[in-house]
């Protein structure tokens, strides 16, 4: 196994427990201006939308999207070269884990891979509808150091 993938492996076993079970890491992983939280993650949300985000190779990066897949809508990535950033895992967040059709937070992993740019466009829409159906949109573009 790769560096990366023990690495990877250990980050989510830390932190698929703490994200549906505690309200801590739900604080921790809102957005931080774009700079990198004490874990060194840098959060990003939809307010990041159209910002420019400078990272180093295999820093990590945790988007934060507020989604509720009840409805048939979900977040796709339209543009992404993964071969600069690299989609690594995303996990819903239901708002009340108890309430079936309860909204959230969609948290996805990218792991910035080579130096270079690219722009990540991802968009909201029902899958059968199609992207130009999207309700909403997101674009970030990365520069990868």
């Amino acid at each position: 196994m790769s560096r990366n993938t023990v690495a990877l492996a250990l980050l989510l076993s830390l932190l698929v427990p703490f994200s549906l079970a505690s309200a801590e890491f739900r604080d921790m992983s809102v957005m931080v201006e774009g700079r990198p939280t004490e874990c060194g993650i840098t959060c990003l949300d939809e307010d990041d939308d159209g910002r420019t985000i400078h990272v180093r190779r295999s820093e990590l990066v945790l988007i934060r999207l507020r989604s509720n897949p009840s409805t048939g809508n979900n977040w796709h990535i339209e543009e992404l070269d993964t071969d600069v950033v690299l989609p690594l895992c995303n996990a819903f967040v239901p708002d009340d884990p108890d309430l079936f059709g309860s909204p959230g937070d969609l948290k996805w992993f990218f792991q910035a891979e080579s130096a270079g740019e690219t722009d990540l466009v991802l968009k909201y829409y029902r899958i059968w509808e199609g992207p130009d159906s999207a309700s909403k949109t997101l674009h970030l573009r990365f520069v990868v150091h």
